[in-house]
């Protein structure tokens, strides 16, 4: 996250507005290919492979591997060939904009190294090793890609030149990849397709395709409307203000994998008070730790966009406004999609992101000729807000569990009040980085010692949060190998 937050800034410096729009309109058009040319195998992979690994008279490991590759690798191969001979046929028609064809190729040839990286990440996944996630796709990767986007930078070249260096960082990690793993002899992988496997995979898959596909609208449709009905220069302003609303939600996605297996055994042991417990506790913090983001983000919009990216973002204020009020929504009501999965209701969690992409698709559509970039926001924050209200309630109905507990609503309330305060002192004064800082220590400050004066923090809290470390280390130990 650190790393790739870095390289966006010095995107976002190194070319105009309207170069970023179209840079920006080429990663949503790549990432969609990328989500639907591996045809659900991200998901499939890992289930499949821990579920057949134990069985004697089941699909062998290497049969699954092996299928699921030559799947995935001529998805990604004609996937790529489309894009590259039609980009300026279909994609520069469609959002009017000829200077996407160019960098819509070199993306394009980069689909097949994204969906092998992602393909080994999968396996791997499935062989309970999260280490090759982290190394190579959250580090190497991000690495190769800073270190192109900082000779861009350094050498003041052009738009072209940055969908190379994203490229290079996709193909040098996959190719590095498969030398470890040929290397260590860790996965047998030959071209070797078994019929029989390769349909048991795909009719698994599939329906998997379809909840990555809402999730996919809820992240990029705001992107594809905006570049259809408006300027690249308009996608280039919101997509300054969407990444920075999205970190509000980094504390939260960072705790779903210990929260999910701790979630799994309680409930096969029927313990639903104590999930309740725990889901309460750990949205308490969650919430407790996000929302100084949150707070930096809507009271000060303009000066963080114009600090970080330049005095012509800050027109996209309101949007990050908008957009940092549903990521938060997000936020308070916790981890309600995990829970329904750990809880055995899958299919709730899916029917929730149908809901949350169904109202993004009609509601860009609908707002944005009108309101712009602040019509792509609200329909960000309202299709957020539906998928999670309706999580929340199927979770309640049916299990009887919520995060609304009486510290939670202190915990709220402290944060709200002194939001308040903090906006009414900042009015007093000319809002600048530094400015920002002090009321940033002086909410914290606050947070902490009215929290600990009502009583907020209880042993509970303490004990729970030493759990969940302690088996962390013990996951880390056990996935992250040398």
């Amino acid at each position: 996250m650190g790393l790739g937050f870095i390289a966006r800034i010095l995107i976002i410096r190194s070319i105009t507005q309207a170069q970023y729009g179209v840079y920006s309109l080429g990663i949503a058009i790549i990432s969609a290919f990328a989500v639907f040319s591996f045809l659900g195998l991200q998901r499939g992979i890992p289930r499949q492979l821990s579920y057949h690994r134990n069985k004697e008279n089941g699909l062998k490991g290497r049969d699954i591997i092996n299928s699921s590759f030559i799947l995935a690798l001529a998805s990604s191969l004609a996937c790529s060939g489309f894009i590259f001979f039609t980009s300026d046929i279909i994609f520069v028609k469609l959002f009017h904009e000829p200077a996407l064809a160019d960098p819509l190729r070199v993306f394009s040839i980069t689909l097949p190294f994204i969906i092998v990286l992602r393909f080994f990440v999968s396996v791997f996944r499935g062989y309970e090793r999260s280490d090759i996630k982290v190394y190579f796709n959250n580090i190497v990767r991000n690495i190769f890609f800073l270190l192109g986007v900082g000779i861009v930078f350094v050498l003041e070249l052009s738009l072209i030149h940055l969908t190379i260096s994203y490229f290079a960082s996709f193909a040098l990690t996959s190719v590095l990849l498969i030398i470890y793993i040929k290397k260590r002899a860790i996965i047998d992988l030959e071209l070797d397709f078994d019929f029989s496997v390769g349909k048991e995979m795909i009719l698994f898959s599939l329906p998997l395709l379809s909840s990555a596909g809402m999730l996919l609208i809820m992240s990029q449709m705001d992107t594809f409307v905006l570049g259809f009905f408006l300027s690249s220069e308009k996608v280039g302003l919101y997509r300054g203000a969407y990444p920075l609303a999205k970190m509000i939600t980094l504390v939260l996605a960072s705790s779903t994998f210990i929260y999910l297996p701790v979630l799994s055994k309680l409930y096969a042991k029927d313990k639903k008070k104590e999930i309740e417990r725990i889901y309460r506790i750990l949205s308490r913090w969650i919430y407790s730790l996000t929302f100084p983001i949150f707070l930096i983000l809507f009271l000060f919009p303009k000066t963080v966009l114009g600090f970080l990216f330049g005095v012509e973002y800050e027109a996209a204020s309101l949007a990050l406004r908008v957009i940092s009020a549903g990521f938060l929504i997000r936020v308070v009501v916790g981890m309600n999609g995990m829970s329904l999965t750990g809880m055995g209701k899958p299919k709730l969690n899916m029917y929730g992101n149908f809901i949350g992409g169904i109202s993004n698709l009609i509601l860009n559509f609908a707002l944005i000729p009108f309101l712009g970039i602040l019509g792509a926001a609200a329909a960000t924050s309202f299709s957020y807000t539906a998928q999670n209200v309706y999580q929340l309630f199927k979770l309640n109905s049916l299990f009887g569990v919520h995060p609304f507990g009486k510290t939670y609503l202190k915990t709220i309330s402290i944060s709200v009040i002194l939001l308040g305060l903090i906006f009414f002192f900042s009015q007093l004064v000319r809002s600048n980085i530094y400015f920002i800082i002090i009321f940033l220590l002086m909410y914290l400050l606050g947070f902490f010692a009215i929290s600990y004066a009502l009583g907020n923090y209880e042993k509970e809290d303490i004990d729970l949060l030493e759990k969940l470390y302690k088996k962390l280390k013990s996951y880390l130990s056990r996935s992250i190998k040398p």
